[in-house]
């Protein structure tokens, strides 16, 4: 008895093993061919769980190459994937995103998606970054709307009441020059990036 069931173990073993190969070596033939249309959201996430769990490296490049700047994957679910498959840079492209907007637009399945301790986060970085604004009696323009170079003249000019000499210098020490324009804040990038970093940590 004992030893039928170590066989019926080791068959287990070797065909487990025989399936995950077989799974991996077949996988180069179906994602050997990548075209321009972009798979349905659906479909890559579940490619890139199954791949994952069956080590085929061939379908895990498959399904991040097209999941990378597909327009249906939302912030929420980005994070989600990076915790999921270790993807750091979807990590902090993901909190960027959800730092960007109002933390009053997170519904409750993107609450789920990021999990109590990432949207924790989420929620005491808003509170720091938006305490840090009011600290220097300054709320940054739409980035799309004033470049950063612009934006130190306009700042140099600018009258705020209850803002002296003193913060206004501050305020423009602590403007970042990109080549973008876009990260306006130094000190607002250190929040979100401490944020990201402490979270990744997690996994």
């Amino acid at each position: 008895m004992a030893l039928a069931m170590r066989l019926q173990c080791l068959f287990h073993r070797v065909s487990v093993r025989w399936n995950v190969k077989h799974f991996s070596n077949s996988s180069l033939i179906s994602f050997h061919e990548w075209t321009s249309d972009t798979p349905p959201l659906e479909r890559l996430c579940a490619l890139l769980k199954t791949c994952d769990f069956f080590g085929a490296e061939s379908g895990v490049r498959y399904a991040t190459h097209y999941l990378e700047d597909h327009p249906d994957l939302g912030p929420a679910l980005r994070y989600r994937l990076a915790s999921d498959y270790h993807i750091d840079r979807w990590a902090k492209q993901a909190f960027y995103e959800l730092m960007s907007g109002s933390i009053l637009e997170i519904s409750v399945t993107d609450e789920e998606l990021l999990g109590w301790s990432a949207y924790r986060t989420l929620v005491r970085t808003h509170a720091e970054v938006a305490q840090y604004r009011l600290g220097l009696a300054f709320f940054a323009p739409d980035s799309d709307e004033i470049s950063g170079l612009d934006l130190h003249d306009a700042l140099h000019e600018m009258v705020v009441p209850g803002m002296n000499k003193e913060c206004r210098v501050l305020t423009v020490m602590s403007i970042q020059d990109t080549p973008d324009g876009k990260s306006l804040l130094k000190k607002e990038e250190e929040y979100i990036d401490n944020a990201v970093e402490a979270l990744i940590k997690q996994w």
